[in-house]
């Protein structure tokens, strides 16, 4: 189900901005569904999306900002916007694990470019978990 909001957030993010256009919802035989710009083919079942590009970001609304993320992809209605909303969970999770990780770890490494490694102070690995957790906090409500 990710993949699939995921593939029309893409197909809306990818038209230019000044076209406003249509994404064409295709569902196989099979049962798989697959969003396209092009229609549908004769073998599958077709619906076709109107999509208008927001002209600025879409910010929650105040009320939204009260729910949890979960109950906000279970109540978006707008593909889009339940894409990006998944997104942003997975990114809170992935957060949280490294969070996690970081707590478990007798110390954190910095690597670089050519490979060499330097291991963080005790000041720095704070700062790391901190900003961690500043990340989690906001993506996490």
């Amino acid at each position: 189900m990710i993949r699939i909001a995921a593939a029309a957030a893409l197909l809306v993010l990818a038209a230019p901005a000044s076209a406003a256009g249509a994404v064409h919802k295709c569902k196989s035989a099979d049962g798989q569904v697959h969003y396209s710009q092009q229609p549908c083919p004769a073998s599958a079942e077709g619906e076709v999306l109107r999509v208008q590009p927001p002209a600025t970001p879409v910010e929650p609304a105040a009320e939204d900002n009260r729910k949890s993320l979960d109950e906000r992809i279970a109540a978006a209605t707008d593909p889009v916007i339940k894409a990006q909303l998944q997104l942003e969970k997975q990114r809170c999770e992935l957060a949280m694990t490294q969070l996690q990780r970081y707590a478990d770890a007798p110390y954190l490494v910095e690597k670089h470019e050519d490979g060499t490694e330097r291991q963080l102070s005790e000041k720095e690995s704070e700062a790391a978990r901190e900003k961690l957790r500043q990340q989690i906090e906001s993506r996490c409500k």
